[in-house]
């Protein structure tokens, strides 16, 4: 009887901590979601007003610089886990010669990639908002950096009060 009891103390607390552990990961994976979401929303609103396009140039150069912006995620992405592969110790010298050589090859495509949009957004934007742009995207960043440290990043700090950071362009 005693380990009866026991074996159903048991799963019951495996059954309680596999539910706590499933109801912390589901939200965070959205409010991920949703903070890129809204990341990406400021930006758009961000590159529009320091570019100041116009409705025409607008429906022109969005679909330039999305197609852009997946391709430079995917690069990204594929950096990172090669970067991880190298952080975790890799088994021979070849290895990370070879993590290393791919690393440096989806480099070159990422400027490959930049160099690509400013040449397809000359004919949509003119030269003075295309060497914008690029300027735009820095400021973007370091704003969102600087956003971030404020609020210590991702652990759920609040920063400073203030007019800190972003400013959602309304």
């Amino acid at each position: 009887m005693k380990k009866m009891m026991q074996m159903m103390l048991t799963t019951a607390m495996v059954i309680f901590t596999m539910a706590i552990g499933q109801a912390q990961t589901e939200p965070t994976a959205d409010n991920d979601g949703k903070k890129r979401e809204k990341i990406e929303a400021l930006k758009r609103a961000y590159l529009t007003e320091k570019l100041e396009l116009t409705v025409a140039e607008a429906e022109k150069f969005w679909p330039i610089y999305n197609a852009n912006d997946k391709q430079q995620t995917e690069i990204r992405k594929s950096i990172r886990s090669q970067h991880k592969a190298l952080k975790e110790g890799t088994k021979t010298e070849k290895d990370a010669l070879a993590a290393m050589e791919v690393i440096t090859q989806k480099r070159k495509e990422e400027v490959d990639i930049e160099a690509k949009l400013f040449k397809d957004c000359l004919p949509v934007l003119g030269v003075e908002k295309t060497i914008k742009l690029a300027s735009a995207e820095r400021e973007f960043h370091h704003e969102v950096m600087k956003r971030m440290k404020d609020r210590g990043g991702d652990k759920g700090q609040k920063g400073p009060k203030g007019d800190k950071g972003l400013k959602d362009p309304k």
